[in-house]
């Protein structure tokens, strides 16, 4: 026959393990728009969030301005669909985004990747432009030409961020719809 105690001690492992399931899953990434490998979320700062989603905003995203006032895009993956790696070297193909102000720039757990040349994005004023007015920013552990966001040489995972800030009513209105740029894989060590 089992204890009382050791009934006790079950129950709460069991509902420790289920309350931890549970957290990880409210508190998982925010994010709800999905526009080829880039995700956003319009919510970010909403005053209408619930708790979990509070939570989870405060630790992804902790600096967030309302989506009125920018919009955040995020990368993990590239446009056929893989895991963005360190080590491995990406063009990201595009044009400028519909907002008064943009920027681009990769992160390794949630930092900006150190380098010796300080650079640690680019924007729509920095970024040198093709004659048809694209551009390709090169990301890469590998000096490159132009446009290059030195890269982590270390194996894992990293993610570009593209900020937007002061999006137009288009962009806002339909973000999945939007014209992003396009992140082609290249080589990796």
């Amino acid at each position: 026959m089992v204890s009382d105690a050791a009934k006790f001690s079950l129950s709460l492992a069991v509902a420790l393990v289920l309350a931890r399931r549970t957290a990880k899953i409210a508190l998982g990434r925010p994010w709800r728009i999905q526009n080829g490998p880039w995700r956003t979320d319009l919510s970010l700062s909403s005053a209408k969030l619930g708790m979990y989603r509070r939570a989870s905003l405060a630790r992804h995203s902790p600096l967030a301005l309302r989506a009125e006032e920018a919009l955040y895009f995020v990368a993990e993956t590239d446009s056929a669909g893989n895991k963005l790696r360190r080590g491995c070297s990406y063009c990201v193909v595009g044009r400028d985004v519909d907002a008064r102000w943009w920027s681009l720039a990769a992160y390794n757990k949630n930092r900006l990747i150190p380098n010796a040349r300080n650079r640690y994005s680019y924007s729509g004023a920095t970024v040198q432009r093709r004659a048809d007015g694209g551009w390709i920013i090169r990301f890469s552990p590998r000096e490159q030409s132009e446009n290059w966001l030195p890269g982590a040489h270390e194996d894992g995972y990293l993610k570009l961020v593209l900020r937007c800030y002061g999006p137009s009513p288009q962009l806002l209105e339909n973000p999945a719809a939007a014209m992003l740029p396009q992140i082609l894989p290249g080589l990796c060590r």
